[in-house]
């Protein structure tokens, strides 16, 4: 089984064929770099996209928040190809394995138990709140006799502070943003019973909604995008998810031939995906048959390898749940 050359490939590339033709898709989705496509969402261009939030979540949204375009903003949508297609689009919070910081294979032993000793260290819950919740009357303040929250000794945002935390520039000096985001961290309560992340403290979440969220919720009777998108997603399969398995070519070994194959189906998509999208409809059938006759010998071998990791990782965390 082929998830790159199957029928539900095809029938999506033959949809956005049509999608094209319509004049839906910008012809410079296949020209554009990471910066230009992230500038057209910063200025409030793009209408829909099909990629992940945490992948423009971050300034190019914070932008349009800053700007005050909130209506340019966006939601979430479990799109189907029809209706008799449960969707599954949300997933339950999930360890995220091999971060790969180079600290366990070349790094001298004496300067990786160092490295590792810090990392606990940024563990712990003062260094945490310095990192995801600021500075005590920069960032926050508490609120000593319960009024603002409803608990003394509760540490609250005003509104000029909540609307600091959506300003990339703010940011940057006031946080080690690269190190929040891609550092080992804390999820869900501190030791203290607070959350990692102030957003999360119920009296803030309620007060940094926009109301333009507010009423899309309350248009479809729910209370968040998460409930939006899912409000019960199933339990994550024991092997879940499979992205962390991406083979690196430095293994060698099959692993190694895989990280091959990857790369040069990346290559077979990027000449052919642009031709199958935005050429003639009657060509459309031709083309997919020469990008499927050159992408199966190489998706072959990805998937020989993914199979040998998925078979290992059911046997060591458990299948479906």
């Amino acid at each position: 089984y082929d998830i790159f050359t199957d029928d539900n490939a095809k029938r999506w590339f033959k949809l956005a064929n049509g999608y094209y033709q319509r004049g839906l898709i910008d012809p410079a989705s296949f020209t554009d770099n990471r910066d230009q496509y992230y500038a057209k969402i910063a200025q409030g261009r793009v209408l829909g996209m099909f990629i992940q939030g945490w992948q423009f979540m971050g300034e190019p949204e914070q932008t349009l928040w800053t700007a005050g375009k909130d209506e340019r903003t966006y939601a979430p949508l479990a799109v189907t190809f029809d209706e008799s297609i449960k969707p599954h689009y949300r997933d339950r919070s999930l360890p995220n394995l091999q971060r790969g910081y180079g600290i366990t294979v070349k790094c001298p032993e004496e300067k990786a138990i160092r490295i590792i000793q810090f990392m606990d260290k940024m563990l712990e819950e003062e260094n945490q709140k310095v990192l995801y919740w600021g500075f005590e009357g920069d960032d926050y303040l508490i609120d000593t006799d319960g009024s603002k929250t409803g608990t003394k000794g509760a540490a609250y945002r005003t509104q000029a502070m909540r609307d600091q935390q959506k300003d990339p520039n703010y940011l940057e000096k006031q946080f080690a943003m690269l190190w929040r985001e891609e550092a080992p961290k804390l999820d869900g309560k501190l030791p203290s019973g607070y959350s990692r992340s102030m957003d999360d403290l119920p009296w803030e979440y309620e007060l940094s909604q926009k109301q333009v969220d507010i009423d899309l919720w309350d248009a479809y009777g729910v209370s968040s995008y998460a409930e939006f998108v899912d409000p019960n997603p199933p339990q994550n399969a024991g092997w879940y998810p499979m992205w962390q398995c991406n083979p690196s070519a430095e293994n060698g070994g099959l692993e190694g031939e895989a990280a091959k194959a990857m790369t040069g189906f990346e290559d077979v998509q990027r000449k052919y995906l642009p031709q199958m999208i935005m050429g003639k409809p009657e060509d459309f059938d031709k083309t997919w048959d020469e990008y499927s006759k050159l992408l199966t010998p190489l998706t072959a071998v990805y998937n020989k390898f993914m199979q040998q990791q998925l078979d290992h990782r059911v046997e060591v965390f458990g299948g479906e749940q």
